[in-house]
């Protein structure tokens, strides 16, 4: 009896925890108990302790799995990200919820000590952070994962049409990495060539510093060029995660 009564109020506590209304402003803590309240914000500090504060009351940043406010819905990085990367925002939500990694400054359009940023920064910075932050994801209310092949390929493999733009994913992240460290070769070696032509002690002609000096050029200029092309190529392969992520929630 004592079990059954015990199974009954395990089933409550989570049927509770799934039904969060998400049309109000609420902090889900790492206990899975749900706080409402008027006014969500996220308190920053760089190298410092960050809170989650529900009206008046401050969570410590690490206490708290999830939140929401009239910006959005946002999960605490504090296991996952680094110290630039500490929230996850939520931009699809289904069977798997998708975040993209922020920061607070692009989150709530705010300088690292509170103050508004100028409409044309917070949009540059909007954009650096898109093309560079980290991709998370998870079922429900469960710890984020990684938007990675080999943790996708588990959650996705009940899904043919996802895993088809999963491998597309891992085809187009490698060959990002292969033209990054072509460019890096290239870049390294424009360098030392420009470097020991113009500052080393071998005396050259004029002549023959001129036309070192081109070749140690256009080195580094087809250096940039991979290492470009490498940055656009993962940014396209990250939309593969995406749309395996919205085919699986369909």
């Amino acid at each position: 009896m004592k079990s059954i009564f015990f199974s009954i109020i395990l089933f409550l506590i989570n049927s509770v925890h799934a039904q969060a209304d998400e049309s109000r402003n609420f902090a889900i803590l790492i206990n899975d108990s749900i706080v409402y309240g008027e006014n969500v914000k996220f308190l920053f500090k760089p190298k410092e302790i960050n809170y989650v504060q529900v009206d008046s009351v401050k969570y410590n940043y690490a206490s708290v799995k999830f939140f929401k406010n009239e910006t959005g819905y946002f999960a605490c990085l504090s296991s996952l990200a680094s110290d630039f990367y500490v929230l996850g925002e939520r931009e699809n939500k289904g069977k798997l919820n998708l975040y993209d990694a922020t920061t607070p400054k692009t989150s709530f359009l705010t300088d690292v000590v509170g103050n508004p940023l100028k409409e044309s920064n917070s949009k540059i910075a909007q954009k650096v952070i898109s093309y560079s932050a980290d991709k998370y994801y998870n079922k429900g209310y469960e710890e984020l994962k990684t938007c990675d092949f080999d943790n996708l390929k588990v959650d996705l493999a009940d899904s043919p049409e996802s895993m088809k733009h999963l491998q597309l994913f891992k085809n187009e992240r490698n060959m990002s990495y292969i033209k990054s460290t072509i460019g890096t070769i290239f870049l390294g070696t424009g360098m030392m060539m420009l470097m020991t032509n113009n500052f080393g002690q071998v005396e050259t002609t004029k002549s023959k510093r001129i036309s070192n000096n081109i070749v140690g050029i256009g080195f580094f200029s087809f250096g940039i060029a991979f290492d470009i092309a490498g940055f656009k190529t993962y940014r396209k392969a990250k939309t593969h995660v995406n749309d395996a992520i919205e085919i699986y929630n369909k």
